[in-house]
């Protein structure tokens, strides 16, 4: 089980260890933290002392702290615990902010700004959130239905006439859900707590948490499943639904053996294939028929963002977020403790983890996890220097673990008609060493608009009259301009500029910025008017896509040019491209293949979004009239 209780007592002793200041040292012999969080929890029980001490609490209440919910790396803040008048299990999840002033957002709902560049969601969201995973996951909470009461704490906020936007009528009905208590409302928290919790438990509500297991509720299966069926984008044809139906069979007969014998199913497919049409579809199916405790899987948070979103309907998106995780996130699983993980654009994954290179390997962390596991992946694909998930490395792995390997294709396109010529045309343009040189029927452009554009500014208008249909259209860049706007996005910097001076097509300056840090920026509305590059777009299909090439990729004498060098220097020395300098050292050989199946993949995945057409603009005036040449 991955819920970790790191501080469980009485009233009792919470405030004996309050009084003796032993909060922190408790917490820190399980979890390890920075002073800011030390801080918080310092101020977090010195406040709830304060409420507690008060005979009309039963001393055998349950207080816990830093409360791990279940597989996320989300933690309750504090939780209170007990039993309401009809002797039920009861718990109370208080979220506290040590925030003394916020600005309402109006045209976001449940989400302030505490500064210029910083909006963050609500506190009272937060625990209402909180709240429902606890409500929607852990089986005991629905069989006793226990009741799970949220609100939030912000003990040093004090409301006055220019100060109240914290409980601005923006948020009246999240905050009759879940309430907030500012600076002054000690008497109001107590009787909320009073409420709902008249009698001790002695700690048995967390522990019952823990010992009975994790399966989603039936009314959230319920809820995915209709979502899905109600949804176009996730509609499944002829090989999409073969593979679906094969991958059920297999998580069924792995969830039931009784041999414990691992099933690993690896679909192999190109760029509109519907691999994650049909991932999308399993994760609802193996919920809905079998009740399963499953997840889709994903390195890309922006992945995970986009389909959390369209799958949320009348859920909070920090529920449905605990059905969707990254594939750095079963380190420390339990054997066995899914019936299934849906890896989605498995060619991402790395071997270890995060900055410091958590884990041993994340493939071999991933099956060890779940009874099935089921890898979605396309080789050309690969566009960072880490990406470590192959074919072969999944079979290898996953024969190690005496698990059976499974191994299908999708290899038939779904986009419009044309879309797969197109790819192929892609292909040949890039001058791929391992593609077919057939000749191409040029009559896909009938149906699949392409254009190459000499000026930006007409492609980016043309992105934008298409984007009025279906918000489905966007623009997207090669990794070549630095981020210069992300300090402040709303100021005057600008990052991908190219001027008449440094391009004579041009009859005006070309302005844009990166996609900013705090929109998903693949569906929401203002996103037009920002580039997105590979880290954004990887794995998500829009109508039209309007592509930018940069400097990174050239034609000259007939052959097509990579030039990592040309890349930002934040993605040298931190992103896709770090190690290539130390690497061209070491082997120049493999160094100058590796930088050029990265940088050709990156643009083969970033043209081939466009589900409809694609529209390009080259820094290169050689490549640019390359391509012209090559649409005849």
């Amino acid at each position: 089980m991955s819920t970790i209780i790191v501080y469980e007592e009485s009233k009792k002793d919470f405030l004996e260890d309050v009084y003796q200041d032993r909060i922190e040292n408790k917490i820190l012999e399980k979890l390890n933290a920075g002073s800011s969080e030390k801080g918080a929890w310092i101020d977090a029980s010195d406040y709830m002392g304060k409420i507690l001490r008060d005979d009309r609490f039963p001393d055998d209440i349950t207080i816990a702290m830093e409360f791990k919910l279940y597989n996320t790396a989300m933690r309750v803040d504090f939780i209170i615990t007990g039993l309401n008048e009809k002797k039920k299990n009861t718990i109370i999840v208080i979220e506290f902010k040590r925030w003394e002033k916020v600005k309402v957002i109006k045209d976001r709902d449940d989400m302030v700004k505490l500064s210029y560049n910083n909006i963050t969601q609500h506190p009272s969201y937060q625990a209402l959130g909180y709240a429902q995973i606890i409500k929607n996951f852990y089986v005991k909470a629905q069989d006793d239905k226990m009741d799970v009461i949220p609100c939030s704490c912000l003990h040093r906020y004090k409301k006055n006439d220019n100060n109240d936007d914290i409980t601005n009528d923006h948020y009246k009905e999240l905050l009759e859900k879940s309430p907030v208590f500012l600076n002054g409302d000690n008497e109001k928290l107590r009787e909320f707590i009073l409420k709902y919790i008249k009698y001790g438990d002695n700690k048995s509500t967390l522990h019952k948490l823990e010992d009975g297991g994790i399966k989603p509720s039936k009314q959230l299966q319920d809820s995915i499943e209709k979502m899905i069926k109600g949804n176009d984008e996730f509609s499944m044809v002829g090989m999409q639904k073969d593979i679906f139906e094969n991958a059920k069979k297999l998580a069924y007969l792995a969830s039931t053996r009784k041999t414990g014998k691992k099933i690993v199913y690896i679909v192999e497919g190109g760029p509109g294939t519907g691999k994650s049409v049909v991932a999308i579809n399993l994760l609802g199916k193996l919920l809905k028929k079998y009740g399963m405790n499953c997840q889709y899987v994903a390195k890309q948070q922006n992945i995970r963002d986009v389909y959390a979103t369209d799958l949320k309907g009348t859920y909070k998106k920090t529920e449905i977020n605990t059905l969707f995780s990254g594939s750095g996130s079963y380190i420390n699983c339990e054997k066995n403790f899914f019936d299934a993980l849906i890896v989605d654009e498995a060619h991402r994954i790395t071997e270890k983890t995060g900055y410091f290179k958590m884990g041993e390997n994340q493939i071999k962390e991933i099956i060890n996890s779940s009874r099935f596991s089921i890898f979605f992946i396309d080789p050309k694909q690969r566009v960072h220097i880490d990406d470590y998930g192959t074919i072969d490395r999944i079979k290898l792995i996953a024969q190690n673990l005496n698990a059976e390997v499974y191994y299908d294709k999708l290899d038939i396109q779904f986009r419009c008609s044309g879309a797969e010529q197109f790819i192929s045309w892609v292909e040949q343009s890039l001058q791929y060493e391992d593609v077919a040189k057939n000749e191409i029927d040029m009559k896909f452009l009938k149906n699949y608009k392409v254009k190459i554009f000499d000026d930006p500014n007409e492609m980016k208008n043309e992105i934008i009259k298409q984007n009025k249909i279906r918000n489905k259209s966007r623009v997207i860049a090669g990794y070549c301009w630095e981020w210069k706007s992300k300090e402040k996005p709303n100021g005057e910097k600008y990052d991908i500029e190219i001027t008449p001076q440094n391009d004579s097509r041009l009859n005006d300056d070309f302005k844009m910025k990166w996609n900013f840090d705090n929109i998903i920026w693949a569906i929401d509305k203002k996103s037009v008017e920002q580039v997105g590059c590979i880290h954004t777009s990887q794995g998500l299909e829009f109508d039209y896509v309007g592509i930018i090439i940069g400097n990174d990729l050239r034609y000259e004498n007939g052959k097509i040019i990579t030039d990592y060098l040309k890349r930002a220097e934040k993605d040298k020395k931190y992103g896709s491209m770090k190690g290539m300098k130390k690497l061209y050292k070491i082997n120049p050989v493999e160094a100058a293949k590796l930088e050029t199946e990265l940088i050709k993949n990156t643009y083969r995945t970033l043209l081939t979004r466009g589900q409809k057409g694609c529209y390009i603009y080259c820094t290169d005036k050689n490549l640019s009239k390359y391509l012209k040449e090559k649409l005849g």
